[in-house]
């Protein structure tokens, strides 16, 4: 299944300067690892770049998505053509879910072939120079799941929620 993995604030900011906008989220982090580990993982460039990593996320099949070869990684795989890219990763691994990680481009140009979201809504507004149209986003989809973790003096109120595609 093609799914979306992505963290977005009330004001629809999902980065600001290649990081993220809000405070480190340790139960995000979690969730994040929870749902990709053991599947595959597509990016695009500047998602990459701002991982700051010299080798893939480990336990994931790593696929860079960028026009530029000079990408160098030992498990990433750098294509240009995303939407056949995962229809041969599907083949490739039909036993995984291939999930999209970002940056906003990418989930763009994959939204209509993006069946599962998974989101973590961040209740609070922060400044950002990416944004992301959640309502766009979860058009013509039903929440499946949903879990909300209270506020707390470092961390804000946020929910994992989880989505499907009704049409």
């Amino acid at each position: 299944m093609i799914s979306m993995i992505c963290a977005v604030a009330n004001n629809g900011i999902i980065g600001n300067k290649n990081q993220l906008p809000w405070p480190h989220l340790p139960s995000d982090m979690k969730w994040f690892s929870k749902q990709t580990k053991g599947n595959v993982v597509v990016m695009g460039r500047k998602t990459w770049d701002s991982l700051g990593l010299v080798k893939p996320l480990p336990n994931r099949v790593n696929v860079v998505v960028s026009r530029q070869a000079q990408i160098t990684s030992a498990n990433a795989v750098i294509t240009d053509n995303v939407n056949q890219r995962i229809l041969d990763l599907q083949q490739e691994y039909p036993t995984r879910d291939v999930f999209i990680i970002g940056g906003a481009q990418l989930y763009q140009s994959t939204m209509p072939i993006t069946k599962r979201f998974y989101i973590t809504r961040i209740y609070s507004d922060y400044p950002g120079d990416t944004y992301l149209d959640i309502e766009v986003l979860l058009e013509d989809t039903k929440m499946l799941r949903q879990k909300a973790i209270e506020a707390s003096e470092k961390h804000p109120k946020h929910a994992f929620q989880i989505f499907q595609r009704v049409t």
